[in-house]
């Protein structure tokens, strides 16, 4: 039986410029390409990484998207709440759940 990821198995445990290359890289296959025509080979060759450390960080194609899909919403929920200092938090969150219950 496997022991099922190890901690360095995350995106979030490469180097800080390999995974903002692979994102970037990502970002830019997908955007051109749409999710299915997007190529795991062109996204490495972008970011300049071997296809088995972009598949031992990140898992399948479906996992890099999904990734980067959360990474993308990470980014926004926190500009916007750093450009909303002065509102109150609670309010903030419960707008943020009826988004995402929508």
């Amino acid at each position: 039986m496997g022991e099922g990821p190890r901690p360095e198995d995350r995106p979030e445990d490469l180097p800080e410029d390999k995974r903002r290359r692979i994102l970037d890289a990502a970002v830019a296959e997908f955007a051109e390409r749409g999710y299915e025509l997007a190529s795991t080979n062109a996204i490495t060759a972008r970011a300049g990484v071997s296809k088995g450390l972009l598949f031992h960080h990140f898992g399948t194609k479906k996992d890099l998207y999904l990734h980067l899909v959360n990474h993308v919403v990470d980014r926004y929920t926190e500009r916007l709440f750093k450009d909303l200092p002065e509102l109150d938090p609670d309010i903030i969150e419960r707008v943020f759940q009826i988004a995402l219950h929508k």
